[in-house]
């Protein structure tokens, strides 16, 4: 008997309608500080799912915080299956809906040429949804999702199915990182799968060169200046 386990990899590029690391830009967030923008999206590429059962949600702690508990549903090859318990889901109310997350899955920094972190993203919780699918050609990767988005407002199973990535657009709640503190410069954007209490493997970070200009209010990468080059180099 072989658990199938899932392998979460980054990702860095464009995939049709989504992006991950490569949409780069300069803002403001609420407060007027300058923030750098960016949408990332990690896929499952593993010989399994990742399956995760949510359970009733229980009152809020001192904190005010509403947790769910829940528990991996483990496949094996031979058709059987455990279940595992792997912490809480948090509850995120905003206007228009309903979010559970989970806390702790990723980091997303910005480093110099030595490694050396100097800022890094307030985002904390990841819904893990089936957002697009990232490659068709895994054994066993379904051709519809078996967590869609809408899971994740319901709060009944989540995750992520074999071959299929979860995308977090650069608009999404806390998806940036604050550089009102970081001078002009060429840097990295670094996106890390973190241990937690899921069984799963995780592969190496994905990085992106940025460079960031105050003076302009511009954030660019060297790869999309090349594509550009290579666009209008007739």
């Amino acid at each position: 008997m072989t658990d199938l386990i899932p392998i979460l990899v980054p990702l860095k590029g464009s995939f049709g309608n989504n992006a991950s690391l490569s949409d780069c830009g300069y803002d403001h967030d609420k407060q007027g500080k300058p923030i750098v923008t960016f949408s990332i999206a990690i896929a499952n590429i593993g010989r399994g799912p990742l399956h995760v059962i949510l359970g009733q949600q229980q009152p809020p702690d001192e904190n005010g915080k509403v947790l769910a508990p829940a528990k991996q549903r483990i496949f094996s090859n031979d058709g059987t299956y455990r279940d595992e318990d792997v912490g809480f889901f948090e509850r995120h109310d905003e206007p228009d809906m309903v979010h559970w997350h989970y806390e702790g899955l990723a980091s997303m920094d910005l480093v110099d040429k030595d490694g050396k972190v100097i800022a890094t993203s307030d985002k904390e919780g990841y819904c893990l949804a089936d957002s697009f699918r990232y490659n068709p050609n895994l054994a066993n990767s379904p051709a519809t999702g078996l967590f869609m988005p809408l899971a994740c407002i319901q709060k009944t199973e989540v995750g992520l199915s074999i071959g299929w990535a979860d995308c977090y657009n650069f608009n999404a709640d806390n998806q940036y990182i604050k550089i009102d503190e970081v001078p002009n410069g060429k840097y990295w954007i670094r996106l890390t799968v973190k241990p937690t209490k899921l069984t799963c493997e995780i592969t190496e970070p994905k990085s992106v060169e940025v460079n960031i200009d105050h003076d302009n209010q511009k954030v660019w990468t060297e790869e999309k200046e090349k594509e550009m080059l290579n666009i209008y180099n007739w």
